[in-house]
Protein backbone atom coordinates (compact mmCIF):
# COMPACT_ATOMS: atom_id res chain seq x y z
CA UNK A 1 0.00 0.00 0.00
CA UNK A 2 1.81 3.25 -1.32
CA UNK A 3 -0.89 5.37 -0.18
CA UNK A 4 0.27 8.97 1.33
CA UNK A 5 -1.72 10.60 4.13
CA UNK A 6 -1.92 13.99 5.28
CA UNK A 7 -1.08 14.61 8.83
CA UNK A 8 -4.84 15.37 8.95
CA UNK A 9 -6.32 12.05 8.03
CA UNK A 10 -3.87 10.40 10.16
CA UNK A 11 -5.11 12.24 13.38
CA UNK A 12 -8.72 12.04 12.81
CA UNK A 13 -8.58 8.61 13.68
CA UNK A 14 -4.61 7.75 14.99
CA UNK A 15 -5.76 4.76 16.47
CA UNK A 16 -6.46 3.00 13.42
CA UNK A 17 -2.53 3.33 12.38
CA UNK A 18 -0.67 2.80 15.64
CA UNK A 19 2.05 0.32 15.30
CA UNK A 20 1.57 0.47 11.28
CA UNK A 21 4.11 1.79 9.03
CA UNK A 22 2.39 3.98 7.00
CA UNK A 23 3.92 7.14 4.39
CA UNK A 24 3.01 10.68 5.42
CA UNK A 25 2.96 14.12 3.84
CA UNK A 26 2.91 17.43 6.01
CA UNK A 27 4.51 20.78 6.06
CA UNK A 28 7.50 20.69 8.12
CA UNK A 29 6.72 23.96 10.86
CA UNK A 30 9.51 22.58 13.73
CA UNK A 31 13.10 21.35 13.43
CA UNK A 32 15.52 19.86 15.81
CA UNK A 33 17.91 23.21 16.71
CA UNK A 34 20.47 20.58 18.55
CA UNK A 35 20.89 17.29 16.00
CA UNK A 36 18.68 17.37 13.59
CA UNK A 37 17.42 13.91 14.57
CA UNK A 38 13.09 15.41 14.26
CA UNK A 39 11.04 17.36 12.46
CA UNK A 40 7.36 18.10 13.68
CA UNK A 41 4.97 17.98 10.17
CA UNK A 42 1.60 20.06 10.60
CA UNK A 43 -1.69 19.86 8.29
CA UNK A 44 -4.17 22.14 7.68
CA UNK A 45 -5.30 22.52 11.16
CA UNK A 46 -1.64 23.97 12.46
CA UNK A 47 -2.64 23.22 15.87
CA UNK A 48 -2.08 19.15 15.56
CA UNK A 49 1.40 17.83 14.59
CA UNK A 50 3.05 14.58 14.17
CA UNK A 51 6.83 14.13 15.01
CA UNK A 52 9.65 12.33 12.45
CA UNK A 53 11.67 11.41 14.30
CA UNK A 54 14.72 9.17 13.34
CA UNK A 55 17.68 7.58 15.18
CA UNK A 56 20.36 9.87 16.38
CA UNK A 57 22.80 10.52 13.71
CA UNK A 58 21.58 8.29 10.87
CA UNK A 59 19.46 11.02 9.43
CA UNK A 60 19.98 14.83 10.03
CA UNK A 61 17.21 17.08 9.27
CA UNK A 62 18.81 20.51 8.27
CA UNK A 63 17.01 23.62 9.79
CA UNK A 64 16.66 25.11 6.37
CA UNK A 65 14.17 22.41 5.67
CA UNK A 66 11.42 24.46 8.15
CA UNK A 67 8.03 25.09 5.72
CA UNK A 68 8.89 22.70 3.37
CA UNK A 69 6.68 19.72 2.37
CA UNK A 70 8.31 16.19 3.20
CA UNK A 71 7.01 12.51 2.75
CA UNK A 72 7.59 10.37 5.55
CA UNK A 73 7.81 6.73 5.80
CA UNK A 74 7.53 5.03 9.47
CA UNK A 75 5.79 3.05 12.24
CA UNK A 76 3.36 5.37 13.44
CA UNK A 77 3.54 5.07 17.90
CA UNK A 78 1.60 7.16 20.50
CA UNK A 79 3.92 7.74 23.32
CA UNK A 80 2.37 8.54 26.53
CA UNK A 81 3.61 10.44 29.33
CA UNK A 82 3.33 10.34 33.07
CA UNK A 83 3.39 14.19 34.59
CA UNK A 84 7.51 14.00 35.21
CA UNK A 85 7.81 12.60 32.11
CA UNK A 86 5.51 15.70 30.16
CA UNK A 87 7.54 18.16 32.13
CA UNK A 88 10.66 16.91 31.65
CA UNK A 89 9.94 16.64 27.19
CA UNK A 90 8.67 20.33 27.57
CA UNK A 91 11.83 21.02 29.60
CA UNK A 92 13.71 19.19 26.64
CA UNK A 93 12.21 20.57 24.16
CA UNK A 94 12.36 24.19 25.12
CA UNK A 95 16.10 23.71 26.20
CA UNK A 96 16.93 22.66 22.31
CA UNK A 97 15.81 26.16 21.74
CA UNK A 98 17.95 27.95 24.16
CA UNK A 99 15.36 28.70 27.09
CA UNK A 100 15.61 27.46 30.28
CA UNK A 101 11.91 26.95 31.49
CA UNK A 102 11.53 26.28 35.04
CA UNK A 103 9.52 22.99 35.71
CA UNK A 104 8.10 23.88 39.59
CA UNK A 105 5.71 26.15 37.88
CA UNK A 106 5.19 24.32 34.48
CA UNK A 107 1.45 24.13 33.18
CA UNK A 108 0.53 21.36 31.37
CA UNK A 109 -1.48 21.28 28.96
CA UNK A 110 -4.02 17.55 27.84
CA UNK A 111 -2.17 17.58 24.82
CA UNK A 112 1.21 17.49 26.84
CA UNK A 113 0.67 14.24 27.90
CA UNK A 114 1.19 12.33 24.20
CA UNK A 115 2.85 12.99 21.09
CA UNK A 116 2.09 11.42 18.11
CA UNK A 117 5.45 10.02 16.08
CA UNK A 118 6.50 8.52 13.22
CA UNK A 119 9.65 6.54 13.89
CA UNK A 120 10.93 6.96 10.10
CA UNK A 121 13.84 5.85 8.53
CA UNK A 122 12.77 7.62 5.06
CA UNK A 123 11.86 11.17 4.20
CA UNK A 124 12.07 12.98 1.28
CA UNK A 125 11.67 16.40 1.44
CA UNK A 126 11.01 19.16 -1.47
Amino acid sequence: NNQVYKVSEILDYPEINIEKTIMVSGIISEVCPMRGCWMQIIGDNSDEFIRIKVTDGEIVFPLSAKGKTVIAEGRFVKLEFSEKQAKGWKYHLAAEKGIELDTANLILNETDYFEYRLNTNSAKIF
